[in-house]
């Protein structure tokens, strides 16, 4: 397997994740490579493996799995166009419209715009479980 490998670096525009190899990921090599890990190491073993990403930015973790996986079911949630910078953040952070973000990943992924607080505890009351 050739594994599709992003530029490191921020994301600049959600429109150019359409392309192969022109997305970027704050994630090291090693972040990568251990997610894709245990991602493939799940798939083995399951017909379908449920990934649950929070703050996607413009989604190039998801894109990477995606175009590395064959049964990923994507769930990302992000305020999206409603974020509002802070100083102390740990990973990159940007402005990124949900319609473009969808765009770029495709319709197979679900997007949820909202306070992953409140998300999360509407999908728990629902039950809903997820693999990674």
């Amino acid at each position: 397997m050739t594994l599709n490998e992003p530029k490191l670096g921020g994301a600049r525009d959600a429109a150019g994740l359409g392309d192969a190899g022109t997305y970027h990921s704050d994630l090291t090599p090693q972040e990568r490579l251990g997610l894709l890990a245990a991602a493939l190491e799940l798939e083995r073993s399951r017909d379908e493996v449920r990934y649950l990403e929070i703050g996607i930015l413009a989604g190039a973790t998801i894109k990477y799995l995606r175009d590395n996986t064959t049964r990923l079911r994507f769930t990302g949630i992000d305020l999206f166009e409603d974020f509002e910078s802070a100083s102390d953040n740990t990973h990159m952070s940007a402005t990124f419209k949900q319609a473009d973000v969808q765009r770029a990943l495709g319709s197979s992924v679900r997007l949820i715009k909202g306070d992953s607080r409140e998300v999360l505890r509407e999908m728990g009351d629902g039950q809903e479980r997820f693999d990674l």
